[in-house]
């Protein structure tokens, strides 16, 4: 009995140094190695190398000189991230949306994403908002609309989503020109 004890302890010992250090290190190291840009949150630096973003995760921008996120209950803080999951038929739903409305709101930017992190919106909700930009920025529709299909990608068929910093950052850079 207490060689069975013994051999049962050896084994758990054995498994935690393999799965709970030498597996997860080995992954950390080929997420290194490999996809170094990914697994350290696909980071986005500025000339003088401070971090202005991530292309993973959504920021929120307010002023008619930039494209607009989705709405995220938190205001893209990070902490107490995730949607508010209200019902269509709540009151405060409803309120929410026509405070958006009111503030020239359209489309998927009126309801938040699952995460209420999502870098993304769609190609229709950016193109609606070109007026809105060339307006603020006094630049050409056809600049703006050249940045938002240079910033659009297809992660589905037939799906196509705008990286909204991404745009943004474009739209800065043709400024400083």
């Amino acid at each position: 009995m207490i060689k069975e004890f013994a051999r049962s302890i050896l084994a758990i010992l054995i498994f935690s140094i393999i799965l709970g250090i030498m597996y997860p290190l080995f992954i950390l190291l080929v997420g290194q190695f490999a996809f170094s840009n990914q697994a350290n949150g696909s980071l986005i630096f500025d000339e003088e190398q401070n971090i202005i973003g991530s292309k993973l995760i959504g920021q929120g921008f307010s002023s008619d000189k930039y494209l607009w996120p989705r709405y995220a209950k938190n205001n893209y803080k990070g902490l107490g991230f995730g949607a508010d999951n209200l019902a269509l038929s709540s009151l405060a739903f409803s309120d929410r949306i026509t405070e958006l409305k009111n503030r020239g709101v359209s489309g998927d930017l009126l309801f938040e994403s699952a995460s209420g992190l999502d870098p993304h919106i769609s190609v229709a909700s950016a193109l609606g908002q070109v007026d809105r930009i060339i307006k603020s920025r006094n630049i050409t529709k056809e600049q703006v609309e050249l940045i938002i299909s240079k910033n659009t990608s297809k992660y589905f068929p037939a799906t196509a989503y705008v990286n909204v910093l991404m745009v943004n950052l474009d739209l800065d850079m043709i400024n400083n020109e």
